[in-house]
C-alpha cells in the first residue's frame, strides 16, 4: 500500500503500517504510529500529534528540500537508511516536544552542503535527537548544524557518529 499526502489532513487514530510513504505538503496528525516498510520521501507538510512516524528496518527514506515540521509531540524514527539533502531539515515548532531518533543498525546520511541546517527549533519547543545507530555526514565539505531560535536542543549518542568532510 503507498501513502500520498499532498494537501489536506489526514488523521491516523489507528495503527498504520504502509509500504510507501511521500509527502510534499499537507498535515499527517494522529496518536497512532505510522509504520513505513519500503520507501519513505518526505519534502514539505507537517506531522503533528502524539504518534511517531517509523522508518522500519528494510525501509530507505529521503527528506530533499523544505521544512519538515513536527508539532504537538510527534516523534520520527528511523530504523532503516535516512538520507538528509539539499535544504530538507526538521522544524519542531509550536511549543513540542519532539524526539528524532535513529536505531540501533538504521544509518542517517547528512548530505547537505554548507550551511544546512539539521534539525531547528523555535523558541517555545525542545528536540531532542537520540542516535542509537550511524548519523554520517557524507559530504566532502560544508557545515551542517543543528539551530535554535531559544528553543532547546538535547542530543545523546551511544552510536557512531562518521564526518569524512567539513564541519558537523
Amino acid at each position: 500500500e503507498a501513502l500520498n499526502i499532498t494537501g489536506g489532513t489526514l488523521v491516523a487514530g489507528g495503527e498504520l503500517t504502509v509500504g510507501s510513504f511521500s509527502q510534499t505538503n499537507g498535515v499527517l496528525s494522529g496518536s497512532a504510529d505510522v509504520t513505513v516498510t519500503d520507501s519513505f520521501s518526505w519534502t514539505n507538510g507537517s506531522q503533528t500529534g502524539s504518534g511517531t512516524t517509523i522508518l522500519g528496518a528494510e525501509a530507505t527514506g529521503t527528506m530533499t528540500s523544505g521544512q519538515s515540521r513536527l508539532e504537538g509531540g510527534r516523534g520520527f524514527t528511523n530504523n532503516g537508511e535516512l538520507t538528509q539533502s539539499g535544504s530538507g531539515y526538521f522544524y519542531v515548532v509550536g511549543g513540542s516536544n519532539s524526539t528524532l531518533t535513529n536505531g540501533n543498525g538504521a544509518t542517517w546520511n547528512l548530505t547537505m552542503s554548507n550551511g544546512q541546517t539539521f534539525a531547528f527549533t523555535d523558541s517555545s519547543s525542545t528536540l531532542n535527537f537520540v542516535n542509537a545507530g550511524t548519523l554520517a555526514k557524507i559530504n566532502a565539505s560544508g557545515i551542517v548544524y543543528y539551530g535554535t531560535s531559544s528553543g532547546t536542543v538535547n542530543f545523546s549518542s551511544s552510536g557512531t557518529i562518521t564526518v569524512s568532510g567539513g564541519t558537523f
